[in-house]
């Protein structure tokens, strides 16, 4: 009976202890930190390079540096994002296994009582 009831308490503390988790990496990846997170270049290198008429061939090459540069950071944001949102689904998770072990254990603890499970 005390190894049931302390099963119980753990599988509480497990939803809410990641539960938590869930909701504080969320405010902390989408409220506290930047978005996005890795900032993009500042567009003054870009008019800069615009204005310079007289080297056409290092004008291009300077474009494409900072094209290919904005796409980079574009990209890595967008997997950022996207890792932070599976580490929250996995919290959640882990939350929902929680609570399917406390179901499991507050049915098992009926049962030694000898109490009707009721089949909701």
């Amino acid at each position: 009976m005390k190894t049931i009831n302390s099963a119980i308490l753990s599988s509480i503390f497990g939803i809410g202890a990641f539960f938590l988790l869930a909701l504080a990496f969320y405010i902390v990846v989408f409220h506290v930190f930047p978005q996005p997170f890795f900032a993009e270049l500042p567009m003054m290198l870009t008019d800069k390079i615009h204005e310079i008429n007289d080297i056409e061939h290092l004008r291009k090459v300077a474009l494409q540096l900072d094209v290919g540069a904005r796409t980079y950071l574009k990209v890595t944001n967008e997997l950022f994002d996207a890792a932070a949102i599976c580490i929250i689904w996995f919290f959640i998770a882990m939350s929902m296994l929680c609570l399917g072990n406390l179901g499991y254990w507050l049915r098992l603890l009926r049962e030694q009582r000898g109490d009707p499970i009721p089949l909701w």
